[in-house]
């Protein structure tokens, strides 16, 4: 789509992905928290094609305000909320996932809506969740 992509993380398939890869992608391998933290904040939207139980690096784009495109599975589906934190794509196909980036780029996300949805995943508010369920009852 001659788009600029960079791939975080490193796999067993990540060499054959390098020599598929155009000009516009760029691997970097294993980076620090921190460095993750500054991509997610200055990334016009990220990719997350696998399915996950839950998909933390979803919730964790958009605790940086950073939009999902999202396999339409697993944990995503309970983590991104479709056109207002992220898109979804139905299959793994090159195709779908065009579709999404085309219909992503035609939507103004809301940067402080996108993080007040990864505020539900919060420590804190899971913390105080836990406790009212196993409170005993007044």
């Amino acid at each position: 789509m001659k788009r600029k992509l960079i791939i975080v993380g490193t796999g067993p398939e990540s060499e054959s992905l390098k020599k598929l890869a155009g000009n516009e992608t760029t691997f970097l391998g294993t980076i620090s928290d921190d460095d993750l933290k500054k991509l997610y904040s200055e990334a016009r939207g990220v990719i997350f094609p696998g399915v996950d139980d839950f998909g933390l690096v979803p919730v964790e784009a958009q605790a940086s305000g950073c939009p999902v495109i999202a396999f339409c599975a697993g944990g995503a589906l309970e983590t991104v909320i479709e056109n207002q934190t992220g898109v979804f794509f139905k299959a793994q196909t090159v195709n779908d996932l065009s579709v999404a980036i085309e219909q992503f780029e035609h939507i103004q996300f809301d940067p402080n809506i996108i993080r007040q949805n990864a505020m539900r995943f919060d420590t804190s508010i899971f913390i105080k969740n836990i406790k009212s369920l196993i409170a005993p009852s007044s």
